[in-house]
């Protein structure tokens, strides 16, 4: 998951712009809550928002791209040159936007089980809750081939994969940093990137197959692209009108491949890169007014919404009987706790448990 991106300028020639970058995390969170319930759309609904949501897992792939892209935004100057102690702060800050509401998340699926024996019409507990892969999901290491299946929070999976991007970043940056000084080698850089994900994609299949085994690569890969993205930022200096072109090309990269039925690695990590450097130049019109103030607050919110809309779908299909599942009221019930949910573990868990340990940090690493 991608994180609210600083308000300190680029150190190159132009100056991101907050907002998109946050309606965008909006965006994706939800097409992830549409993906996972796509099956149980009204059917009013199926013909215009099952094809999109069909391709909602993708959203993580923007996720991880994005998150790339913020973290070089945040944190590179601390790793000019390797030091422990900003090391160790980075990964102490890391821990304390992720870890929190993680665990919130976790500790609530400790009931799905006695629900679903005490008051479902499934009856039956899942491999999902073994006793082991809860202890993986609380170290956050259950997508480090530890596992075959899911597990628990199921979208807690690219958590996981996000850590090992965060213990490898130093030499991410690095890495990128030194091919980002020939413009030749920033190219290769993202040909043999996209390479990569092209092969992980036929691998499994397409770019959401085989998680457990692929999805902690394909989040390097595509990490390390964000990473990229930004180096290639740093030398750019894109007008407004170039820069909404860039980002509605990569909008019509996207659905264009998708109605064509590319295979989605083909096209998806290319069009996000693109989206996301349109999006860093592109200011949000003053005709957005208040519309454009509610994506941005629906964009501070995905994190909370990425992890407890797969709670709030179990628990729904927990409880309701099996011949309604397909009535429009579920699905209105299904997106009104999922909103409920994320607002409310945002101000009682993310933002408090993300300021608290953030003073407790700084303070322990002060000059």
């Amino acid at each position: 998951m991608a994180e609210p991106v600083s308000s300190r300028p680029l150190t190159g020639t132009g100056t991101p712009h907050i907002a998109l970058l946050t309606i965008l995390r909006g965006l994706a969170a939800w097409w992830i809550v549409l993906y996972h319930f796509n099956v149980y759309l009204p059917p009013v609904l199926v013909p215009t928002l099952r094809p999109a949501a069909g391709l909602g897992y993708l959203a993580v792939d923007l996720f991880f791209v994005m998150s790339g892209y913020v973290i070089a935004l945040n944190y590179q100057a601390w790793f000019v040159a390797l030091n422990r102690r900003s090391y160790g702060k980075f990964l102490l800050l890391r821990l304390a936007r992720i870890y929190p509401l993680h665990v919130a998340t976790l500790l609530a699926c400790l009931v799905n089980p006695a629900v679903t024996l005490l008051f479902s019409h499934l009856g039956v507990v899942s491999d999902r809750y073994a006793p082991l892969p809860f202890l993986y999901n609380l170290f956050l290491v259950q997508n480090w081939d530890t596992t075959r299946v899911l597990t628990w929070n199921i979208p807690a999976w690219s958590i996981s994969a996000e850590c090992a991007a965060y213990l490898l970043f130093p030499a991410i940056i690095l890495a990128a940093r030194r091919c980002a000084a020939d413009w030749r080698m920033h190219l290769l850089g993202f040909a043999v990137l996209l390479g990569c994900i092209v092969q992980l994609g036929r691998l499994g299949g397409n770019l959401g197959g085989d998680i457990t085994e692929l999805g902690t690569l394909r989040c390097l890969v595509e990490f390390s692209l964000g990473v990229l993205v930004y180096f290639a930022s740093l030398g750019c200096c894109l007008t407004q009108s170039r820069a909404w072109l860039l980002l509605l090309l990569g909008f019509a990269v996207l659905v264009g491949a998708a109605r064509q039925h590319w295979p989605d690695y083909a096209y998806a990590p290319f069009a996000f890169a693109v989206i996301l450097l349109g999006a860093i130049y592109a200011r949000l019109p003053e005709q957005a007014g208040w519309v454009g103030r509610w994506l941005i607050v629906i964009g501070e919110l995905s994190y909370s919404t990425y992890l407890v809309h797969y709670i709030v779908r179990d628990w729904v299909l927990f409880l309701t009987p099996a011949s309604e599942l397909n009535t429009p009221t579920l699905f209105v019930i299904y997106v009104s706790l999922t909103i409920l949910a994320s607002v409310t573990t945002f101000f009682l868990v993310e933002r408090p448990a993300q300021i608290y340990f953030r003073r407790r940090i700084n303070a322990v690493f002060a000059p």
